[in-house]
């Protein structure tokens, strides 16, 4: 997970993360609020704050999939880089 992370929020908390050092600009956040468990968004709960999120995200749950031993992930897009080789939107 913390080598190839494949889940938009992974990526979000990974890249959210203060450096040691000098500082290098304002950390990355996740946009938006997280939903209350009674406003929970159909399809994807993530899609709302996804920067990768698509028409089918906001309607269909995406499946958890094997990505190597111990990783799996639930996204209609893993591996993330063979659909947004340039990264987030």
């Amino acid at each position: 997970v913390f080598e190839d992370p494949q889940h938009p929020y992974t990526l979000g908390l990974m890249s959210s993360v203060p450096s040691i050092g000098e500082r290098q600009g304002r950390l990355t956040t996740i946009s938006g609020m997280v939903p209350t468990l009674e406003t929970m968004p159909q399809g994807c709960r993530f899609s709302p704050r996804c920067p990768f999120a698509a028409p089918r995200c906001t309607h269909e749950a995406p499946v958890l999939q094997p990505l190597a031993p111990a990783h799996i992930a639930a996204c209609h897009f893993t591996p993330l880089e063979a659909h947004f080789p340039e990264g987030p939107r």
